[in-house]
């Protein structure tokens, strides 16, 4: 079992989108475990940019779908993605610094608390949005 499973209550019914967030738990697992086997810095920062460099393109090739879709809320979902990536950099940079008591805890707030909630809700309003 892993700590991201993916469950039903992420998918919004689209197999792109819904492949790519699978695959976007996938990597922040494997940052997350890399982080709790307190890996070699070289591997965490490869782990890390597999992540981000993911979640951009995950998020660019949202914004285009949901584009083609002619969703409504586009350009609120697209500066909210922009404030997740920012945000994702922060905590990385937070969790190197080592002052947590539990490594890995910031990582698996932001999934937790904004990734997950993201997938859930506000994916799920603009897809159900399109053709508005």
């Amino acid at each position: 079992m892993s700590i991201f499973d993916w469950q039903d209550a992420y998918r919004i019914d689209e197999g792109m989108i819904d492949a790519q967030h699978k695959n976007l738990l996938k990597i922040a697992e494997k940052l997350f475990n890399a982080v709790l086997a307190r890996r070699d810095e070289d591997h965490l920062e490869s782990c890390f940019a597999e992540l981000l460099n993911y979640t951009q393109k995950h998020f660019n090739e949202e914004e285009a779908y949901f584009e083609r879709l002619k969703t409504s809320g586009l350009a609120q979902h697209c500066e909210e993605h922009n404030v997740l990536a920012k945000e994702l950099q922060k905590t990385w940079d937070a969790e190197k610094l080592g002052f947590q008591e539990e490594p890995g805890r910031l990582l698996l707030n932001w999934v937790e608390e904004r990734l997950l909630p993201h997938m859930m809700i506000e994916d799920q309003e603009v897809y159900s949005s399109k053709g508005q």
